[in-house]
């Protein structure tokens, strides 16, 4: 199917951005979700605003602190640095996983975050790893933390006249992410990313958080408290300590608790029932330095 007629804008930077997106259209970026959605007469904006090529909204910045990432930076780039590797690897995990090499390629950070996709591996790994995206718009510059960006299925607090321009991540200890993809789809139909730092040999700063499963990435606030001070000797053997166990169980009751999300892929019910397993795989990969594990014929 074509997509419907629209006008093309290329601004110079981000200020014309702004001022073309006041008069109304959508941000095209990498265009792997966008496109898709015109070719499929989904949406009709009239007006797409390409800032794909604005220097200033790319690149990867990196330090002992944390990562800045431009909003059009690509997931093969993120996968690619070290610097993200080495201080963010739960977020270089995830967009690992995302798509294939030519969306990788093509797909980029801010646009996956802006179209906050229930499906999507970035936005539960922002979520965990505590980022804070930057955004423009008339008002000027403002923060969002990842905890307040993310709203329900393909909606955030971003406003219609904004957009993304780069997303922070503090440097953390261990991250670890794992996915339960759909065969066909290729989508997560579960996803779970853990993050966490080191101090006395125990688990510090837990932060745990479950996508797929529900409309909008969520944190697990009870496994959070569960494995928060446990020693990372106790995690990395053959089978957590019981009350961790059971706090992987309840997982799903957490779920319950905002909107559970199902679709032609999987229905809720059984996103709900694989969670537990998936928090699991990834508490055990953020231990052994792994990142990531593939849900299905592998892990």
């Amino acid at each position: 199917m074509y997509p419907p007629e629209f006008d093309y804008y290329r601004p110079g930077d981000v200020s014309e951005a702004i001022d073309l997106l006041s008069g109304g259209g959508r941000v095209l970026s990498g265009g792997q979700s966008l496109l898709t959605e015109l070719k499929a007469r989904q949406t009709d904006p009239g007006r797409l605003i390409d800032v794909g090529r604005l220097e200033s909204l790319s690149g990867i910045d990196a330090g002992s602190e944390g990562v800045r990432i431009g909003a059009t930076t690509t997931y093969a780039e993120c996968v690619d640095s070290a610097g993200v590797r080495e201080a963010i690897p739960v977020f270089a995990a995830a967009a690992e996983h995302v798509g294939d090499p030519q969306v990788r390629n093509r797909g980029t950070v801010g646009g996956n975050l802006a179209q906050a996709d229930p499906e999507g591996d970035l936005p539960p790994a922002a979520l965990a790893a505590d980022a804070t995206v930057h955004v423009a718009g008339p008002d000027g510059e403002r923060t969002i933390p990842a905890d307040d960006l993310f709203e329900g299925e393909n909606r955030t607090a971003l406003e219609s006249e904004e957009l993304v321009t780069e997303l922070v991540l503090p440097a953390h200890d261990a991250g670890g992410y794992a996915r339960r993809i759909h065969p066909a789809s290729g989508y997560a139909m579960v996803s779970a990313a853990v993050v966490f730092d080191v101090e006395s040999e125990a688990v510090a700063g837990a932060r745990v958080a479950a996508g797929g499963a529900v409309e909008r990435p969520i944190r697990l606030a009870g496994v959070e408290k569960t494995i928060e001070g446990t020693p990372v000797a106790d995690l990395a053997g053959n089978g957590f300590p019981t009350e961790i166990g059971n706090a992987l169980d309840r997982a799903g009751d957490e779920v319950d608790d905002e909107l559970p999300y199902g679709d032609r892929h999987a229905s809720a019910s059984h996103r709900r029932e694989l969670l537990p397993a998936y928090v699991e795989r990834a508490i055990e990969n953020a231990i052994d330095g792994t990142g990531s594990a593939e849900g299905g014929e592998s892990r």
